[in-house]
């Protein structure tokens, strides 16, 4: 009889840990996740902010040519004159 009592409370420890461990599998599964959609929606977040940085630099540099182009003209058309 106590050889059943001592293998019942081992078998319950065992079942303990075998919880202990599933849980903390979970855990780690879910820091993985969620680290893994953090540095995702960051890269995407990244990626946004170059590209409209870029775009402006371009809208910029469109915007100075087109200047440069009216003031060569202006000029042009004064030295005609």
């Amino acid at each position: 009889r106590a050889v059943e009592v001592k293998d019942e409370q081992l078998r319950k420890e065992v079942e303990s840990l075998r919880a202990a461990t599933e849980i903390e599998r979970l855990r780690a599964t879910d820091v993985v996740k969620a680290t893994i959609l953090r540095e995702s929606q960051q890269q995407a977040s990244d990626s946004r902010a170059y590209e409209t940085e870029k775009k402006a630099s371009a809208d910029f540099f469109l915007a100075q040519k087109a200047a440069e182009a009216r003031a060569y003209e202006t000029q042009t058309k004064a030295i005609a004159e």
